[in-house]
């Protein structure tokens, strides 16, 4: 399946018929971008230099899916397993 529009992000869900290979067109060439899929983590993908992402799904059940670029400006990621150090 191939969809096209918006540069910074898609958004659409997954029937039981739908494919499971995926192709968004006229995405920011050479970008990272995250996909969220209903009940799962995020997962990062990357756009080739033509502006392509490939996305495959091995599940498929109504599930939305939504494509858009890492959100700016949230809170940092803290590693409890190891102290601070103390520069």
């Amino acid at each position: 399946m191939m969809l096209t529009g918006s540069p910074g992000a898609r958004e659409f869900r997954l029937t039981g018929t739908a494919p499971e290979h995926w192709y968004l067109l006229n995405m920011r060439p050479g970008a990272t971008f995250d996909v969220e899929v209903d009940d799962e983590g995020i997962t990062e993908v990357s756009s080739d230099r033509g502006g392509i992402v490939a996305l495959k799904f091995a599940e498929r059940a109504g599930q939305s899916v939504y494509v858009h670029e890492p959100r700016t400006g949230q809170t940092p990621i803290i590693d409890l397993r190891s102290p601070p150090s103390k520069d």
